[in-house]
């Protein structure tokens, strides 16, 4: 399970102010860790910008992600394309293709094997949010999707009118009742994979028995 991390109160600073901080050190006998104290940034951010003096450098960047910014937005691409297509990956299919990556390019990471762990699934969701979801699938077999025809379709409603005539219930709605599956999972087994947010049917297309 994800750790439960307890975020740290820390007085907000600004771009200006750690761009005077860094003036200053340069210009007069002071100690990081007092110049920490007195303009309330971080030594470790101080530390950081002394090394990496580019002046073009981004504030607030943070930690960069395991993988280049582009790869993640092509993993993310592919992800919404094989959810629509019925083939949605699972985290631990994320992770094993994260770490495919991280072998190949022969990368050190922070990660045991260059397995990413359930800390790193948990941001990349956060990161992705806004085009990615995770959803119970429901399973659908290859031979259900490819026999579901238009003609399929036009006898099952044929045969629904002929029923509802002979029953004698076609123009009485208060004997039907509303069965809402939203919530209800028609398979014990299923599993949690992505899909492009704001999928209504999570769909996993699987072999036939």
């Amino acid at each position: 399970m994800p750790r439960n991390r307890q975020r740290k109160t820390i007085k907000p600073y600004s771009h200006e102010d750690v761009i005077n901080a860094i003036t200053r050190y340069k210009d007069e006998p002071i100690s990081l860790r007092d110049l920490s104290d007195e303009t309330h940034v971080p030594k470790s951010t101080l530390q950081e910008w002394i090394k990496n003096s580019d002046p073009d450098r981004r504030f607030g960047a943070g930690r960069p992600t395991v993988i280049p910014k582009q790869m993640e937005e092509y993993l993310v691409s592919a992800m919404e394309f094989l959810g629509e297509s019925g083939w949605p990956l699972e985290p631990r299919d994320i992770a094993q293709i994260i770490k495919s990556y991280l072998d190949e390019t022969q990368e050190h990471t922070r990660f045991k094997d260059n397995l990413p762990g359930y800390d790193w699934l948990g941001l990349f969701k956060q990161r992705w949010k806004h085009r990615l979801s995770i959803r119970s699938t429901e399973y659908v077999t290859i031979a259900h999707a490819k026999g579901l025809t238009e003609n399929v379709l036009d006898g099952f409603f044929s045969m629904l009118s002929t029923l509802l005539d002979g029953k004698d219930v076609k123009d009485r709605p208060s004997r039907f009742y509303n069965l809402d599956e939203t919530g209800m999972s028609l398979d014990p087994k299923a599993r949690k994979a992505f899909y492009h947010r704001g999928t209504k049917n999570a769909q996993y297309l699987v072999p036939t028995d």
